[in-house]
């Protein structure tokens, strides 16, 4: 409509663009109806014949039986000649795109419930990446119009806006998840000269983009070249939102992790359990024999006679050797036949397929598996492939690595073998080690395989995996929702708040009164200091070569010593350098002098800042001051003779009055906002004035002109030489900017730059003279909620907030000064991640794998955003690589930053046959990383593991196996205080897999950025994360 009222007003003169503003849509309209009536109103407030016309529009049309509008903006119609390149023209080719089926896309869309058809279904040909999509469109002509070039069909216009969704994300991976509409649109240009022709339509390319995507809005940008390059149409700031705001009923929970749950609140140990007493067997009879009936048999039919055999696989030390025999003698009764041995080779197997019941006590006194040939392997293949019962027991929580493999092994065997049946029991204490308490869980396994082939209620107990007996009780693993990690994850689809206390966590305040957790980072090197705020400034100030900074009064956190700092943003706890942070004087004892001598010493610096800026003899006029600013400002002129005239707004006549103060004359003048401007002049010496400067409530908001505030007025009788200052302008404009040293030191760019230095001593001298101005101090909240005037933000009096929820990637903050090491992922996982991490801050990136190849054009593009990436030559599952790779890092480890190791190429080829030879190289070669990376400098160490391969449908036994094994790297980790945590994830590619989501790659980047929230040793959190789960699979 906007364009053929354009063409209508246009006439015969030439059109070169037609530009449209703030194009905002309401509601949507249907035409469908007969007799639906549609108003289409155009006010035209600047016409000119020679350059054009610019005017205001809206579309009204009934809705609920009402006429309402529907959409309105702004559009403007520049004439003259016309030019195919007053666009800019297409650019070359996006490189690293991924070809998408056009078709497939539109079923995506279809499946959201957009159902496009026929002209609507432009896009011909697609392809795209991460907040990218480019391709082919069919621009169709709009009939019925005299300028087909100037007015588009509207299905050319629903096409460029499928672009965008195609660059949201990839198809069905979650990013897109309900049928969204357009809003508003910023700036749409129509060059009439490009595009269709007088046929049928035409083949166009178009370019797509997303600016944003947060809380479910989308924004972003596209346009329209035709085959040629040049631009059609280009239209900026596209706001796409879903058609109904999303609920926690549309949540996706994408986060799950382990946790170790305890069975039951009874203790396990007890002097004589009821279920089995070891002497006589009576107790398990009943149960046994109920289960013997129901089958058709006695209590002495086939299945007793086929776990007649007990195999004791035991240590080498006197203990485990004790342990063995006691358990022999225990378990004789219930078995024909009980063999115990020291190694798994010593074993007679022949003959024994599938009969065995087996307990190994060999890790309970010592590394084993380490030291396994080629022989004893093959005995332990021959030996687990032969028993249909396995108890593996451990001792000693952490102590060895190897036997956690040695779980994923059994657990491996048992996805093989669906009859296998085994339980890793870990007991954490020695003390524990009892015979009966490995005869119990003996027992239970071998109730539980006889009701194998009845209902599932009438088990008596099933048989967990894995086991830990600590504290008396034992606790089994789950995989559990995350409740946290789901609703970080949501909070990008739709506002979620949560309560947090703003003392033990950090807590920002962002400019537009937004509260959000903080992303605390650890102060690791020398000359950084964290501090918890009690009070602070709300604006910031200007400093010297540093740029805006928040003046905060806190607590050391490594001293516990109170301290004024400077903060870059307005936080609850913060990090910052030791050389911006300074003792608080002895004679400030804490409460509200520990908030005005805060606001003295802001009020020193501006008083300082303004005489500063002022030659001896001069007059300052200084409008609506305080008491404390009043009193810094006679401080600082009476030094550098200097005259102060104060003003204020009041009523009633105009008058002023004066007081001796400590440092000469105080005159303050009260004028009355109806009193006329020769009255203003009469009252102020305005001759002698060189600088006035307003710091009354609305000082610290950008200047707004108004004629009628005593402000305005009283400016306005001023000399035109006389410098306008206000408290927005004195705090952060570059010329009058701080320092943070002397004036005399060498630090300073001007030699009348204003001291923090020195602000600090005069308020420390005399802020017990001066009480805090009331209304000056504010709680959070409230501050939040306002975000205007300059106060003092009580964070020692803020304790439970409510937040705004925000993505895990939001709380990472890495160093531009470290280096991340990214190994065995120089593939497109690894630079996703990498340009993740650039955007996180990251500087310094090294891509290892075995054979890395990167493009040149790829690192260039991550030079431009910022970071420097280099790859090296690294196989994770090679210690002799793993080596060469330290030797060549070495001088640079104490740079290093993080490490993200990817395994997937370790799993991706190895059968359970092969798993002693690729064993062993991965888990040397992990063991050597874990060693490597044995500092606690690291802000992070993440392991990134297949999860298609070690749960769900596609399951390799050896990677089951490994990550097992990588649990109990990180648990030691955790252990020894330093950071660790695995992430298993399914990865983008498309699976079949009904248990698994399908990634995006910005899903990628909040399961890394939870990683390593959840690695910290202070998280709170499971270092296990799995992410992609469709449903629980254990």
């Amino acid at each position: 409509m906007v364009l053929e009222a354009v063409q209508a007003l246009a006439g015969g003169r030439p059109i070169q663009a037609v530009e449209v503003h703030d194009f905002h849509v309401a509601r949507s309209m249907f035409f469908e109806e007969s007799g639906t009536e549609t108003l289409f109103k155009l006010d035209i407030f600047q016409d000119d014949t020679e350059t054009g016309v610019s005017a205001a529009f809206s579309c009204h049309a009934n809705f609920e039986s009402k006429l309402r509008r529907h959409a309105h903006g702004n559009v403007e119609i520049v004439f003259g000649d016309r030019n195919p390149s007053l666009l800019p023209e297409r650019q070359p080719e996006i490189r690293g795109l991924v070809p998408i089926d056009a078709d497939d896309f539109y079923s995506s869309l279809d499946d959201l419930g957009y159902g496009y058809s026929g002209l609507f279904r432009g896009i011909t040909m697609l392809a795209r990446k991460q907040d990218t999509a480019s391709g082919r469109m069919l621009s169709s002509p709009c009939s019925g119009v005299t300028n087909r070039r100037l007015v588009p069909h509207p299905a050319t216009m629903e096409t460029l806006i499928q672009s965008i969704l195609a660059a949201v994300g990839a198809l069905r991976d979650g990013r897109l998840f309900a049928l969204c509409v357009p809003t508003r649109i910023e700036r749409i240009v129509f060059n009439p000269l490009v595009g269709e022709r007088d046929g049928l339509g035409e083949i166009m390319t178009f370019e797509a983009s997303t600016t944003m995507y947060a809380q479910g809005c989308i924004k972003g940008d596209v346009a329209m070249f035709d085959l040629g390059g040049k631009c059609a149409i280009q239209m900026e700031g596209v706001t796409i939102r879903p058609l109904e705001d999303p609920t926690p009923a549309d949540d996706r929970l994408l986060f799950f992790e382990l946790v170790w749950c305890p069975l039951g609140t009874e203790s396990v140990v007890v002097d004589r359990p009821q279920f089995l007493e070891l002497s006589s067997g009576r107790e398990l009879v009943p149960n046994v024999g109920v289960q013997m009936d129901r089958s058709g048999g006695s209590s002495t039919g086939a299945r007793r006679t086929s776990r007649r055999r007990l195999y004791i696989i035991r240590g080498t030390n006197p203990e485990s050797s004790i342990l063995a025999r006691e358990l022999e003698t225990a378990l004789s009764p219930f078995f024909e036949d009980v063999t115990v041995a020291q190694a798994f080779e010593n074993l007679e197997l022949q003959g024994s397929r599938l009969m065995l019941t087996t307990v190994s006590l060999i890790d309970m006194d010592g590394l084993y598996f380490g030291d396994l040939a080629n022989t004893q392997s093959e005995s332990l293949k021959r030996l687990l492939n032969s028993s249909r019962d396995c108890i593996w027991a451990t001792s000693g929580e952490g102590i060895y690595h190897d036997s956690s493999f040695v779980r994923g092994l059994l657990e491996s065997v048992a996805l093989q073998n669906p009859r296998f049946r085994y339980q890793h029991l870990e007991i954490v204490e020695n003390e524990e080690i009892e015979v009966k308490v490995l005869a119990a869980h003996l027992s239970r396994m071998v109730l539980s395989s006889l009701t194998d082939s009845n209902a599932s209620e009438s088990r008596p107990w099933t048989v967990e995996p894995a086991l830990r007996l600590q504290d008396g009780k034992l606790w089994a693993p789950r995989i559990s929702p995350s409740h946290q990690m789901n609703m970080r994850y949501m909070s990008d689809r739709r506002q979620i708040e949560e309560e947090i206390d703003c003392q033990a966590l950090g807590v920002v305040v962002s400019d537009d009164g937004g509260l959000t957790k903080a992303a605390r980072q650890r102060a690791r090197m020398e000359k950084m200091v964290e501090v918890q705020a009690k009070y602070a400034i709300s604006l910031p100030l200007r400093f010297e070569r540093v740029g805006l900074l928040f003046l905060v009064l806190g607590t050391s956190l490594e001293t516990s010593s109170s301290v004024i700092a400077l903060a870059r943003r307005r936080e609850s706890i913060f990090t910052t350098r030791a050389s911006w942070s300074w003792p608080v004087p002895s004679n400030i004892k804490g409460g509200r002098s520990e908030a005005a001598y805060l606001y003295s010493t802001a009020s020193f610096l501006f008083a300082a800042n303004i005489v500063s800026l002022m030659s001896h003899g001069e007059t300052a006029l200084i409008h609506e001051a305080d008491d404390v600013l009043k009193f810094a400002t006679i401080t600082c002129a009476t030094a550098a003779g200097i005259r102060v005239v104060f003003t204020q707004a009041g009523s009633g006549d105009i008058g002023g009055h004066s007081g001796r103060g400590e440092n000469g004359d105080v005159i303050t003048i009260a004028l009355d906002r109806m009193s006329s401007k020769a009255a203003f002049a009469k009252a102020v010496p305005i001759e002698t004035i060189s600088i006035a400067a307003n710091f009354g409530a609305n000082s610290s908001a950008p200047a707004v002109s108004s004629a009628g505030d005593v402000w305005s007025r009283l400016v306005s009788v001023l000399r035109p030489t006389a410098r306008r200052e206000r408290l927005n302008s004195l705090r952060q404009s570059p010329s009058s900017a701080f320092s943070i040293l002397c004036r005399n030191s060498r630090s300073s760019n001007r030699p009348g730059a204003v001291s923090l230095e020195r602000a600090r001593t005069q308020a420390a001298l005399v802020c017990a003279k001066r009480e805090l101005p009331a209304g000056m101090l504010i709680d959070v909240q409230s501050w939040a909620q306002q975000t205007d005037g300059f106060k003092i933000i009580d964070w020692a009096g803020s304790q439970r907030l409510r937040v705004q929820v925000q993505p895990a990637s939001s709380l990472v903050r890495v160093s531009p000064g470290r280096t991340y090491l990214l190994g065995g992922m120089t593939d497109h996982l690894g630079r996703s991640i990498s340009q993740w991490m650039i955007s996180r801050g990251a500087r310094n990136i090294i891509l290892a794998s075995r054979h890395p190849k990167i493009e040149d054009w790829w690192i260039e593009e991550m030079a431009m955003l910022g970071g420097r990436v280099s790859a090296m030559a690294m196989d994770l599952t090679e210690p002799k690589s793993v080596r060469k790779f330290e030797r060549a890092l070495r001088k640079d480890l104490s740079l290093l930053g993080g490490v993200v190791i990817s395994a997937d190429q370790s799993f991706s080829a190895t059968a359970l046959e092969d798993w002693p030879h690729a064993a062993r190289r991965t888990v040397e070669g992990s063991k050597l990383m874990d060693s490597l990376f044995d500092g606690k400098s690291l802000d992070f160490f993440v392991m990134m593991l297949p999860l298609t391969e070690t749960r769900g449908d596609s399951v390799r036994p050896v990677a089951v196996a490994l990550s097992s094994f990588a649990s109990t790297v990180v648990a030691r980790r955790r252990e020894r205080n330093l950071v660790g945590s695995i992430l298993y994830h399914p990865g983008q590619s498309p699976s079949e897999d009904a248990n698994f989501y399908r990634l995006s790659e910005q899903d990628l980047h909040e399961a890394v950025a939870e990683a390593i929230l959840a690695g910290r040793p202070d998280s709170g959190c499971s270092p296990e994360i799995f992410a992609g789960l469709n449903k629980c699979v254990s």
